[in-house]
C-alpha cells in the first residue's frame, strides 16, 4: 500500500476540540483473500489489481463541542472514495471448475463501487450527584446517539457478473438512520 496522509488536531478556543485527516493511498494485490480463486488458475498474470480495500481517497472529521453546563456534543463526519469490484462473465470459460471468469483482457477489480457518506452524532448531559465535590464526584451521563444522521444509502456489495441481469446494481448496503439512548453511572 502506497499513501499519503494529513492529518490536523487540535482545539478551537475553550470549547470545540477535534481532528480532521485526509488520505490518498493506491493498495494492489493478487489476491482476494484465502477463500478466493483466481479467474483462470492456468494463468495468473490478470490477478495483480486493485485490492478490495483500495479507496484512493478519504476525508474525516471529528470533533467534540463543550458549551457547558455539563452537555456534550460529538460528531464524525467521513465520505470515501468507492471500493472496486470485478467484471466477470459469470460462466466457466476457460474449463477450470469454476465459474468466476473475467473478460479477456478484464483485471480482477476494475470496477468502481459508490462512494461512502456518512455522518454519526452524539449529544450527552453529565448529572453531577454530589455537588460539593463538583466534577470530579459521581455522575450520571445521559446520552443520545444518531449514526447516519443524513440517512444516506451507502452501498456495499454490487453485482460484476455480465450475465446477470443484475450486472452493476447494488444488492446491499450498510444500515440506515439509527438511534440510540444511553445512560452511564461514574464513580
Amino acid at each position: 500500500m502506497h499513501g499519503i496522509e494529513l492529518s490536523f488536531r487540535g482545539k478551537l478556543g475553550r470549547v470545540f476540540s477535534g481532528m480532521a485527516q485526509y488520505r490518498l493511498a493506491l493498495a494492489r494485490n493478487d489476491t482476494s483473500g484465502v477463500a478466493a480463486f483466481p479467474a483462470d488458475n492456468y494463468d495468473l498474470s490478470s490477478e495483480w489489481g486493485r485490492a478490495d480495500y483500495d479507496q484512493r481517497h478519504a476525508v474525516s472529521v471529528l470533533g467534540t463541542f463543550t458549551p457547558g453546563e455539563g452537555f456534550k456534543l460529538g460528531a464524525a463526519f467521513s465520505a470515501s472514495s468507492g471500493r472496486p469490484y470485478s467484471m466477470t462473465t459469470g460462466r466457466d470459460d476457460n474449463n477450470d471448475g469454476f465459474g468466476n471468469d473475467r473478460p479477456s483482457g478484464v483485471g480482477r477489480n476494475t470496477l468502481d463501487g459508490p462512494s461512502f457518506l456518512g455522518l454519526d452524532l452524539r449529544l450527552s448531559r453529565d448529572f453531577f450527584l454530589d455537588h460539593r465535590r463538583g466534577e470530579k464526584g459521581p455522575a450520571v451521563t445521559l446520552g443520545v446517539d444518531a449514526f447516519n444522521v443524513a440517512n444516506h444509502v451507502n452501498y456495499a456489495s454490487y453485482i460484476g457478473a455480465l450475465s446477470s441481469p443484475f450486472f452493476g446494481q447494488a444488492v446491499s448496503a450498510l444500515p440506515a438512520r439509527k438511534l440510540q439512548l444511553s445512560a452511564r453511572l461514574n464513580f
